[in-house]
């Protein structure tokens, strides 16, 4: 590593790490600073990124709050205001941290933002405990980690600053010599595992060696893709020197290899024969077994074997499980008997595959059904493999005889609380109906698995043993055949280092409690298998059980959030689709979200109007409203639509509610429409269309005088001379005369119907009688013309001085209402009512006619060019007032309108103030 420049350094010591290669700058009045009646500070500088502290002594607030000042005034003097750097805090001789100092010490850890990250040196599990659980729970805002030794942290350290993350995995490999043995699930040999056989670096991809038994070399791929023949070759390096470690200098072995991390274009290299072993290695290799393999690189291995390797040297599996027996039944053909599985029998007919969950039974020693799992055991798939075991008890006969029943979990997933009381629920029920099953052994399985079956062992009715290999599920049944074992656990121990013994489960208890990742998901490798006679098993269990249920609200509170953020990126994606002026708000109307329409017409921008209320924003009227509007459509759940103006300008405005997921109204979205200019021209076009209205009825009335004033008097002109015209004639024919009487009375017919149209085009009575004694009149002519009864009825309007508008739009309603019912209605009888009501003149038009759809009647209408009741409706909004028509057909129709009426004399207020009396 290259050596680097200690940052703004003066005087002082500098040494080289023995674990980075990096120079250590620290200065005697740095060293063993004391802070508090016992308590003592070291600190020094690694490289020019990594600030290495180190405490000894007991702890309180005063000693910590000067801790931290010294520690500023280093960090200022060698990084500055802006440098960053990692801060190693050595916890290893520190004793008494107290709450308050804790709180203190992490709203200080906070406040430096200049900090990559934390790590902490202590070998304290509680400590250990409380840092990872406040980073887990964001109490620790910053990043920290913890290691267990200074090396380690150092190394950690070391690591951040060359990556330049903020934040790395505290489970990356840290160098180590400790070796560790398991036991393979599978066959039950010994697994022996190495650090420095682990991810083991070639360069780019890494490669990963374990031992399986004595003989069986398992080799591992990592990250194998587009490599070279310098990569090969180191490879073989590697695997040389491992192999050398593992087995004697003549022994002979077999090589399985997990090929799932090859990619194209690695097998061409790897399947060739001097890549496979070197030529010391040529007659050791009993067979190579390649597994999971990706489909081109299997079919890549399967050319390049028949090409180099004629003897079948080279066998491909499908898995693990089935690479495994292939070298130990390779192995057993060799005379190499002490390598070997269970005598077992299977069948393909006792397999399940559902996709994300795989079950499969065998017999072993014909009295034990093993079965194995894998994936997600759902609820909904217990009831299949219970019904697969029923049939495997009966294709073998052992459903009559004494049967063991033997569970592999080590692959299997999912133990809610919903799964876990229908599968007891259903083993409770199979020892009903097969009382011959003596025992339920099951072993290995997940953290999970584990600790869910071990809690609720005080739940169920029955027994269920767990183990932790194969093995040992086979010995504990064998013991049980022989009747050395009793059913429910061992025998007290009461030898007399018992005490000492508890006290070393205790310690063993207390690290394992600080050594879980709690600001991790899952266990890391932390979690520790112990056997079923461990007295503090079920403690482990409850712990694992509570670290399962932590990480599960933590995953469902992340994948709130997410949903949070995707809902509001969906809400301002929507709010942006539209030009209108859009906010997200709650019912208190404060804005959760606005788009940049709405911010641009206030000035400002979306970000910045979160969390603001509409309430300032707006004129308070304004507000007052649209409050009043918001809390209705809280209220009711249903969308609301109203119209407001604000400094001129007009608003067509839509609140529509977002219900959460009970169903209540907790946001509100409004849309804003500026109609301003829709507004004038509205109003343009009514005043327009008065005016053409006002024009027409002039128009009507010039007509009508001409009608009246020429017409009709040149009408009437012509039978006086027809009526003189042979005065003075007396031998004129009779039949002459006849036909002048004729002509005469064809013109009086003429002289009424001209004298009629002028009174509909303009009715001389509404100046002369008004519009009450006018309407009367009309509705009694109607009523004799057309056999039709009208019953018209007016009150309040006689001392109203309506204007002309008012006045000649009432006439034609009812004139048009009448028309229409004569046209089209079939009725005998129309009731009209025309009464003041203040604030509004109501005019009701009732009929006991066919009736009719109005909907369809004016799409027909349109369709056919007919105004009748369109006309009416302009009429009724051009004196601002509403229109309503209400009809079914079979059942009449009512036609009713309200027009607003304003005037200037004290004539409505009297009249009201007699009505008010009255009521």
């Amino acid at each position: 590593m290259e050596p680097v420049l200690i940052p703004n350094s003066k005087s002082g010591i500098v040494s080289r790490c023995s674990i980075t290669g990096l120079p250590v700058y620290t200065r005697p009045e740095w060293m063993d600073v004391k802070l508090g009646s016992n308590y003592y500070m070291s600190v020094s500088i690694i490289g020019d990124s990594i600030l290495l502290g180190k405490i000894i002594g007991e702890s309180d607030l005063k000693s910590v709050v000067s801790a931290t000042k010294f520690i500023d005034r280093v960090i200022h003097e060698m990084f500055g205001s802006d440098r960053r750097f990692v801060y190693v805090e050595d916890f290893t001789e520190l004793k008494n941290l107290t709450n308050d100092c804790k709180r203190y010490y992490m709203r200080y850890l906070e406040s430096k933002k200049q900090m990559m990250a934390l790590v902490i040196c202590t070998m304290s599990p509680l400590v250990m405990l409380v840092v990872k659980l406040s980073s887990r729970l964001k109490i620790l805002k910053c990043n920290a980690l913890v290691e267990k030794d200074i090396n380690s942290a150092i190394y950690r350290a070391s690591l951040i600053i060359q990556t330049e993350k903020t934040f790395l995995n505290p489970h990356q490999a840290i160098p180590k010599l400790s070796v560790e043995e398991g036991r393979c699930h599978v066959s039950g040999l010994t697994l022996t595992e190495k650090d420095e056989w682990t991810r083991m670096d070639l360069g780019g991809p890494s490669v990963t060696f374990k031992l399986i038994g004595e003989r069986i070399l398992h080799t591992e791929f990592h990250d194998w893709n587009g490599i070279d023949l310098e990569v090969c070759k180191k490879f073989l390096e590697k695997r040389e020197r491992v192999i050398t470690s593992m087995f004697a200098s003549t022994d002979r072995f077999v090589e399985m290899r997990n090929c799932r991390g090859l990619r194209w274009g690695c097998p061409v290299l790897l399947s060739d024969k001097k890549m496979c072993f070197s030529k010391m290695e040529n007659d050791r290799v009993l067979r190579f077994i390649s597994y999971d393999l990706p489909w081109m690189t299997k079919m890549a291995f399967i050319v390049r074997r028949l090409v180099f390797f004629s003897n079948d040297l080279w066998r491909i599996c499908k898995d693990y499980n089935q690479a495994l027996k292939t070298a130990v039944n390779t192995l057993k053909s060799q005379g190499f008997t002490n390598e070997g599985t269970w005598n077992t029998v299977n069948n393909e007919s006792w397999t399940r595959d559902f996709g994300d969950f795989y079950v499969a039974f065998e017999v072993i020693d014909d009295n034990v059904i093993h079965r194995t799992s894998k994936g997600i055991l759902k609820e909904e798939y217990i009831d299949h493999v219970f019904k697969l075991q029923e049939w495997v008890l009966s294709e073998t006969g052992l459903d009559q005889k004494i049967h063991y029943v033997l569970n592999g979990l080590t692959e299997l997933e999912g133990a809610n609380l919903g799964f876990r009381k229908k599968y007891f629920k259903k083993w409770a029920a199979f020892l009903k109906r097969y009382p011959s099953c003596q025992m339920n052994v099951m072993y290995g399985g997940n953290s999970v698995t584990r600790a869910s079956l071990s809690i609720s062992a005080y739940l169920r009715p029955f027994k269920i043993f767990l183990v932790d290999t194969p093995e040992e599920a086979i010995q504990l049944i064998a013991m049980d055949k022989s009747r050395y074992w009793k059913r429910g656990g061992s025998k007290p121990d009461d030898s007399p280092d018992r005490k000492d013994r508890i006290k070393k489960y205790a310690d063993e208890l207390i690290y394992f409690l600080g050594n879980i990742n709690w600001d991790e998901d899952g266990f890391s490798g932390t979690l520790e298998q112990k056997k079923t006679d461990h007295p503090f098993k079920v403690v482990y269990d409850a712990i694992a059980l509570i670290k399962m249920d932590i990480d599960e609200l933590f995953r469902e509170r992340e994948q709130t959030q997410i949903a949070l953020i995707e809902g509001e990126e969906v809400a301002r994606a929507l709010l942006n689709a539209t030009s209108d002026s859009s906010i997200l708000i709650k019912t208190d109307g404060t804005i959760l979200s606005a788009n940049e329409t709405f911010a641009r017409c206030l000035g400002r921008t979306p970000h910045s109007l979160r969390n603001e209320n509409i309430k300032k924003l707006v004129d308070s009227k304004i507000s007052e409203n649209r409050m009043i509007q918001l809390k209705k459509v809280v209220a009711t759940g249903k969308p609301a639509r109203f119209e407001d103006e604000d400094a001129g300008l007009c608003y067509d405005n839509t609140i529509y509610p977002v219900f959460n997921a009970d169903g209540c109204v907790d946001r509100i979205a409004m849309y804003s429409r500026d109609i301003t200019s829709l507004k004038k021209a509205e109003k343009h076009i009514q005043a327009l269309t008065q005016e053409i209205i006002k024009a027409q009825e002039n128009e009507r009335q010039r007509i009508a005088r001409d009608l009246h004033d020429n017409v009709a008097q040149d009408l009437a002109s012509l039978i006086i001379s027809s009526d003189t015209l042979f005065e003075g004639f007396s031998d004129i024919p009779h039949v002459v005369w006849k036909r002048t009487m004729k002509f005469t009375r064809v013109l009086k017919r003429a002289i009424s119907s001209i004298r009629d149209l002028a009174y509909d085009l303009r009715p001389p009575s509404l100046d002369q009688l008004g519009l009450i004694r006018t309407l009367s009149q009309y509705c009694t002519d109607f009523s004799e013309t057309n056999m039709l009864n009208v019953d018209f009825y007016s009150g309040g309007l006689d001392k109203l001085d309506l204007d002309f508008d008012t006045e000649i739009n009432l006439y034609r309603l009812i004139q048009e209402a009448l028309n229409n019912v004569r046209k089209h209605s079939g009725a005998n009888h129309v009731t009209i009512r025309l009464v003041a009501s203040y604030p509004e003149i109501i005019l009701r038009i009732e009929d006991n006619g066919r009736g009719f759809d109005p909907e369809t009647r004016i799409i027909e209408a349109l369709n056919e060019k007919r105004m009748g009741l369109k006309s009416m409706e302009e009429r009724v909004k051009l004196l601002k007032g509403d229109f309503t028509i209400r009809s079914r057909p079979g059942e009449g129709t009512m036609i009713l309108v309200r027009l607003p009426y304003r005037q200037g004399n004290d004539v409505w207020a009297e009249d009201m103030s007699d009505r008010e009396r009255v009521s």
